[in-house]
C-alpha cells in the first residue's frame, strides 16, 4: 500500500469517527513504512535536450521547464511566477518554502522563451483554461510533458 493510499484511509476512518458514524478508526495506529530512496533523480544534459525537442519554445511545456531550468524554482513557485517579478533583466522574487529572497538575471534564451509563449497576466504558466494552476494539477500535467518526452523524473514541490 501506498502512503498517500493509508493518508487516505486514516483520514476517511477519522471524518467517520468524527462524525459519529463510526465509534473507532481501526487505522489510527497503522505505521507508515519509511522507505528508502536514493532521492530524486536528477536530469542528464541527454534528458533536457530529448524533452526541449519534443517541447520547443513557445509551448507552455517548454516554458515551464525553463522556468524550473533557469531558476531552480520548485513547482509551487514555478506556478506563482510572473512578468511582476522581472526588473531590469532581474528575477525578484521571495521563494515560498522558505522565504528567501532571490535575484536572479534572466539570461537570452530563458528570455525568449517566455516572449514566445501565451502566458497569463499575472502568471507565466497557465491551464488550458487559461487560468493559474494548482501545484498538485501542475505536477501531474508536468509528469505528463515528461513521460510524452521519454524523460524520467518530475517537477517536485
Amino acid at each position: 500500500m501506498e502512503m498517500e493510499d493509508l493518508r487516505s484511509i486514516k483520514a476517511a476512518l477519522q471524518f467517520a469517527l468524527d462524525s459519529g458514524w463510526s465509534e473507532k478508526n481501526p487505522a489510527s495506529n497503522v505505521k507508515m513504512r519509511k522507505t528508502k530512496t536514493d532521492g530524486y533523480h536528477t536530469w542528464t544534459v541527454e534528458e533536457v535536450t530529448r524533452y526541449q525537442e519534443r517541447h520547443p519554445v513557445g509551448t507552455q511545456a517548454r516554458l515551464a521547464l525553463d522556468i524550473m531550468l533557469y531558476t531552480g524554482f520548485r513547482r509551487g513557485d514555478a506556478i506563482t511566477f510572473g512578468k511582476q517579478h522581472i526588473k531590469d533583466g532581474v528575477i525578484q522574487f521571495q521563494a515560498g518554502k522558505n522565504s528567501a529572497e532571490l535575484d536572479i538575471p534572466v539570461l537570452s534564451p530563458f528570455d525568449r522563451s517566455i516572449e514566445a509563449t501565451k502566458t497569463g497576466d499575472m502568471v507565466f504558466l497557465i491551464n488550458t483554461r487559461g487560468k493559474p494552476w494548482c501545484n498538485i494539477s501542475f505536477g501531474y500535467w508536468f509528469a505528463d510533458r515528461c513521460d510524452e518526452a521519454g524523460v524520467p523524473g518530475r517537477a517536485w514541490p
